[in-house]
């Protein structure tokens, strides 16, 4: 059994690539914190979160390929919904996130260096804002490093940056080109 299994991964999405890496990307940044979240649940005895929130990784997880982590929820699961789970399981369960996003983050510096060559505009001294803007418009995966260059590039307010970093990072495609309207 895989962390995570590419292969299926891609099937799931029809072998869409960019979105593939957007959706693994959302995931590391919506998971990250699952094991404080999930011990401040059970603190306050709010078992029904726990265990929705477990219900929830373990679907994201198997749509995902994150094969580890979806077998362990599943086996995780009947605990929390039976107010059985326990601190080990917890802690378990943000070492196995922490691994997964490893293996994340592998696959994606992996493949995105042969993507991004192919969606750089032809100019290398492209405006930052063009080349941005190519990206956003035909929903193709940034990756971080390219992502923080082209903010850093663009003449705009901090405010703005922030903006449209998050507006890119949480896939509201609408959101950044509206903010970059105002760039």
């Amino acid at each position: 059994m895989e962390f995570f299994n590419s292969e299926f991964a891609h099937q799931q999405l029809s072998g869409n690539h960019d979105i593939l890496c957007r959706l693994l990307t959302k995931f590391i940044d919506d998971y990250q914190n699952a094991e404080s979240e999930i011990k401040e649940m059970i603190a306050a005895q709010n078992y029904t979160s726990a265990h929705l929130m477990i219900h929830t990784l373990k679907g994201v997880s198997g749509n995902l390929g994150l094969e580890r982590l979806h077998q362990f929820c599943k086996q995780s699961e009947p605990l929390a919904r039976d107010e059985h789970l326990r601190s080990d399981d917890v802690n378990e369960l943000s070492n196995l996130i922490a691994e997964t996003a490893k293996h994340i983050n592998l696959y994606i510096n992996e493949t995105a260096h042969n993507k991004v060559v192919g969606h750089v505009p032809k100019h290398p001294a492209a405006e930052p804002k063009a080349v941005l803007y190519e990206f956003i418009t035909k929903n193709q995966f940034i990756p971080f490093e390219k992502l923080e260059h082209l903010l850093n590039s663009l003449h705009a307010e901090e405010e703005d940056i922030q903006e449209l970093r998050a507006s890119i990072q949480i896939l509201d495609y609408e959101k950044a080109l509206a903010i970059m309207e105002k760039i």
